[in-house]
């Protein structure tokens, strides 16, 4: 009986995944990167010479506002300006807005950063942050985690400017990389169908995760540890 309701569970897991992949790949392919070729990359190219500093300013306001996605706008430099200009424009868009969000934690502390934050995961991450520069680093270096967030919380940590600064320059470095080549991959339509899968599959991943760390929590919450006096 065990046995079968795992098997359940299993392919209610592989359905629901492939089902997310589907949505994802077909979100980013009929809406986000069509809507950038009709509309938003039109609106970036009217901005002429300055379009780079609009799309840096774009970028950075993203970071500072904690509620809004991470990760997309650098994507779509790359898809708008190549792999290697678009890396140089979301890598000073998102060194920028780091750098103000820590300081703004660190002017205001820790009420402002809460109202930034979900309870969920400022404790998730808090946790993250307290870890060794090696691992701070890997929070910057790989695009799965809200840089946003990261950078409030160090802000409220204590961590000198020094180290932050470190941390950061160099950890953005290939987190830009890493995102504005999927960008100019999906640009080019040879690429195209495996740069959107990659992109779909890692929104799935974020899906699941997010799944499971919600209903590992609320199980915690309905069977509480009983512990003796």
């Amino acid at each position: 009986m065990t046995r079968i309701i795992l098997t359940w569970r299993y392919t209610l897991a592989l359905v629901a995944t492939l089902i997310v992949l589907g949505v994802s790949y077909w979100l980013l392919d009929s809406l986000v990167f069509s809507l950038d070729v009709q509309g938003f990359d039109h609106w970036i190219a009217q901005f002429g010479v300055a379009a780079p500093l609009v799309m840096i300013g774009l970028i950075t306001a993203e970071v500072i506002i904690a509620p809004l996605p991470g990760g997309w706008l650098a994507i779509a430099t790359g898809y708008l300006f190549g792999s290697v200009l678009g890396s140089l424009y979301a890598y000073a868009g998102n060194v920028i807005g780091s750098y103000i969000a820590f300081e703004l934690a660190r002017i205001f502390g820790q009420p402002f950063v809460r109202r930034f934050v979900s309870e969920t995961k400022y404790a998730r991450y808090s946790a993250k942050v307290s870890t060794s520069k090696f691992g701070l680093g890997l929070l910057y270096a790989i695009p799965l985690f809200p840089i946003d967030i990261v950078s409030l919380l160090l802000g409220i940590s204590g961590i000198n400017h020094k180290t932050f600064f470190k941390v950061m320059l160099l950890g953005f470095i290939p987190n830009m990389l890493i995102l504005n080549f999927v960008g100019a991959g999906i640009a080019i339509p040879e690429y195209r169908f495996v740069m959107l899968t990659l992109v779909a599959i890692v929104i799935a991943y974020f899906v699941w995760k997010t799944l499971k760390t919600n209903i590992t929590s609320s199980k915690v919450q309905s069977h509480p540890v009983n512990t003796l006096d």
